[in-house]
């Protein structure tokens, strides 16, 4: 038979150990009482995120990247050097246009950029028009017209000096470009120049506003 004095004892570290338990859960949940449970209150936590995008602006003129191409002309297509008429006169300078020759006069351009309004310049190489190499002989850079697939890339109209600019449309309501056209070159044949090989160098630049 257990001594009453041992009963006690052990009823006693009985009850002391259920009061501990329920003060640990009520611990563990702030605000609880004795037989109720209550939820948590929610913990909120952040994460940052950000994506850094450079200012850049891409231009391009041609079949290949920093390729120059050539657009040729030719009045006389396979006629050889000071060839000789006699009826019919031959079609230089009668302000019949001629297309490029070997399919060069289509030339694909695309212009990107995020840095702004973009404004296209041009210049030409010679202020008195595209030279045969001797002194005084000279086709117009005006006698060379531009059209082009995309109004939103739109060409500038060449001559021999003060070649206006070009605003070039925004793709959207923020400034932001992002165009492709194919510009075609064709040759007005309104003059009668002297016999020889005719060349100059159209340079365009891109730029974003200030």
């Amino acid at each position: 038979m257990f001594n009453n004095s041992l009963l006690a004892l052990l009823l006693g570290l009985l009850i002391n150990t259920q009061v501990l338990a329920e003060q640990i859960f009520i611990g563990c949940s702030p605000g609880s009482t004795a037989g109720q449970i209550t939820a948590l209150s929610p913990i909120e936590v952040e994460a940052q995120v950000q994506v850094i995008v450079p200012s850049f602006l891409w231009f391009r003129l041609g079949d290949t990247f920093n390729t120059v191409n050539t657009v040729s002309f030719e009045p006389l297509p396979g006629s050889t050097a000071n060839s000789s008429y006699s009826g019919t006169p031959p079609e230089i300078g009668n302000s019949i246009p001629v297309s490029a020759s070997g399919g060069s006069g289509s030339v694909f351009v695309k212009l990107q950029a995020n840095c702004g309004q973009i404004t296209l310049s041009t210049t030409v190489d010679n202020a008195s028009g595209l030279s045969n190499g001797n002194p005084g002989e000279f086709i117009n850079f005006d006698q060379i017209t531009t059209t082009t697939d995309n109004a939103n890339l739109a060409p500038p109209v060449l001559q021999n000096s003060a070649i206006a600019d070009i605003t070039v449309p925004i793709t959207n309501d923020v400034v932001v470009t992002d165009w492709e056209a194919n510009w075609t070159y064709s040759y007005k044949n309104e003059e009668l120049p002297v016999s020889g090989t005719y060349a100059g160098t159209v340079t365009h630049t891109a730029s974003c506003a200030p």
